[in-house]
């Protein structure tokens, strides 16, 4: 049984897959993210990379966006980015989510929270173990919002991350073989 997220006649936000149309807008907001943040001139993805990754079938990113209402000054309110990963402790597939974003005017509207059970119904109809994404510290208030709706902080995991130089010098050449005596 597929469960869709609709409005309904409280108005709840509506959340779709993401289309080609949706790609400017959406790297818009990944922009205002990154921004938010204070690293928008990290963001390097070109529309054409977001578009590839999302839709060319051979990449597990998958995106859901909010739309808009139509006196808006744009079509989209928010989106989410995830893809399955597998965990070998659950020997199942689970839930990562890249990003959850919500354009700051549409705060406080119920877009996040249709977002994150959008997210919910997808995880439970494909029965991946679990959801899990990361918050900058520096993010209370996301923070709040995620243990509002039920999460909890991962206190005994640290995140760790290779970036490009870092893995260009550990694929490099093999150290030579020490000489026999």
């Amino acid at each position: 049984m597929q469960r869709t997220i609709t409005e309904s006649a409280v108005h709840e936000p509506v959340i779709r897959a993401a289309t080609q149309d949706d790609i400017p807008e959406l790297l818009e907001m990944i922009r205002d993210l990154a921004e938010y943040h204070g690293e928008r001139d990290r963001v390097t993805v070109t529309e054409q990379q977001l578009a590839d990754q999302i839709f060319s079938g051979t990449s597990p990113l998958t995106a859901r966006v909010v739309e808009a209402p139509a006196d808006a000054p744009h079509s989209l309110n928010g989106y989410s980015l995830w893809y399955a990963a597998f965990s070998p402790w659950e020997g199942s597939e689970v839930m990562h989510l890249e990003d959850l974003y919500v354009r700051p005017e549409s705060r406080g509207t119920g877009a996040g929270k249709a977002l994150l059970r959008n997210l919910a119904v997808i995880a439970d109809e494909h029965q991946y173990g679990h959801i899990q994404w990361m918050v900058l510290k520096s993010n209370v208030s996301g923070a709040q919002f995620y243990v509002s709706q039920g999460a909890g902080p991962m206190s005994d995991w640290d995140i760790y991350k290779l970036d490009k130089a870092a893995v260009a010098a550990l694929a490099g050449p093999a150290p030579a073989a020490p000489a026999a005596a």
